[in-house]
């Protein structure tokens, strides 16, 4: 099949960064140009943390916050998210106010609208709690405006980026202000009423002892990211007639009618729970989980925050997982059990990593290789599967 390269929209993609680039060294003046260790850290009483992106993003800050709050007990930590993410830092134990920045975005030209808006929230929110140091630990281009939220904060430092995973990136912001790092494991921070509705759920679902649980990630934000539905439901019905296992739905809440979809494929058996369950209950079920099967999405990177075996399927060609700087790399799960599946080549006409506007050189990704890879994990993760089968 012919992927639809969508040239209309990459044109403006492209005009639209490069605008958006000009426009940031205009106004937001370079960052002060202090050596490591001139930061004044003793100073440091108030830190703000902008991080208005997505929930796997959130969940790779974990040990960052973890470790700054760790190095500064004393300071005033604000982190600031966006609305959809709030759930899953509030009873985070590292921070000490959370704001939101509700970005928004448009099919043209979104950047003029939302540097405006970036100020606007500044001036409301963040100039009256005088940050002594602002910190945005993200490496990438700046879709979210955080570089401008931390601008416009007037903290009296700003602090920001070199390719690594995105776990380690945030790290080194640490380590430049000269901080000791004791751990680099992710977090999440559940309720004990969130794993007693994750236990209820399960319950509820009659998941009998012995039958493994594995989620389904089959949603995404592109098309590109996503492995055909039929694909997770032939998959689902093969490791089913073999081993004891029940499978859950992991999408993000957002994608009700992929899971339902997902549900009408599989089976009454498949558990799901998308848009029922908030984001803690979510990952607290996850926890139950001895394997995540999907793509790359914000739920992968929960799983991997519970120390869930991960079998990824890659949009990408196998050669990057190769490279340390590459997407995937920057994005695999973090310090957890997982393999990445991958195409040999990019299917033509893309090259390297998928460009298409619908599900496309994932494809290549067969249902026998994801059950080989499935399998694997199983026998590593569960000795149930260790030579017993139905």
């Amino acid at each position: 099949m012919e992927a639809k390269l969508g040239l209309p929209s990459r044109i403006v993609g492209g005009v639209t960064r490069s605008v958006s680039d000009r426009i940031t060294s205009l106004l937001l003046p370079a960052s002060p140009k202090t050596a490591p260790g001139r930061v004044e850290i003793s100073e440091i009483l108030n830190i703000l943390v902008v991080r208005p992106d997505e929930i796997g993003d959130v969940i790779m800050m974990s040990p960052f916050l973890r470790e700054l709050k760790r190095n500064l007990p004393h300071t005033h930590i604000s982190l600031v998210v966006k609305p959809a993410v709030r759930e899953l830092v509030e009873h985070c134990p590292h921070v000490d106010e959370i704001l939101t920045f509700d970005w928004k975005s448009s099919t043209y030209w979104p950047a003029f609208r939302n540097y405006a808006r970036a100020s606007d929230f500044a001036k409301r929110e963040l100039k009256s709690r005088h940050f002594d140091l602002a910190i945005v630990p993200r490496w990438d281009a700046d879709w979210y405006y955080s570089s401008f939220i931390a601008y416009f904060s007037a903290a009296r430092y700003r602090l920001g980026y070199l390719p690594k995973h995105e776990v380690e990136r945030s790290l080194d912001l640490l380590g430049y202000l000269g901080f000791s790092i004791l751990s680099d494991a992710l977090e999440l921070w559940t309720t004990p009423e969130d794993e007693a509705h994750a236990a209820q759920v399960l319950e509820d679902h009659s998941v009998r002892p012995g039958e493994a649980l594995i989620a389904f990630g089959a949603g995404g934000r592109h098309p590109y990211k996503m492995w055909p539905l039929e694909n997770f439901a032939e998959l689902a019905a093969s490791i089913c007639k073999e081993y004891p296992c029940r499978i859950m739905a992991a999408v993000d809440p957002s994608e009700v009618e992929l899971g339902m979809k997902l549900q009408k494929r599989v089976g009454d058996s498949l558990i799901d729970v998308t848009g029922r369950a908030t984001l803690r209950q979510f990952a607290a079920l996850l926890r139950r989980c001895q394997l995540y099967v999907g793509n790359d999405s914000g739920p992968k990177h929960l799983a991997a925050a519970a120390g869930v075996p991960i079998v990824e399927l890659s949009w990408s060609e196998r050669s990057a997982i190769l490279v340390p700087s590459s997407i995937v790399n920057r994005f695999k799960p973090w310090n957890a059990p997982h393999r990445i599946l991958a195409v040999e080549h990019a299917v033509p006409p893309c090259s390297g990593a998928c460009t298409a506007r619908e599900s496309h050189c994932i494809r290549g990704i067969t249902v026998d290789m994801a059950k080989e890879a499935v399998l694997e994990q199983l026998r590593k993760a569960t000795p149930l599967f260790n030579g017993s089968s139905r």
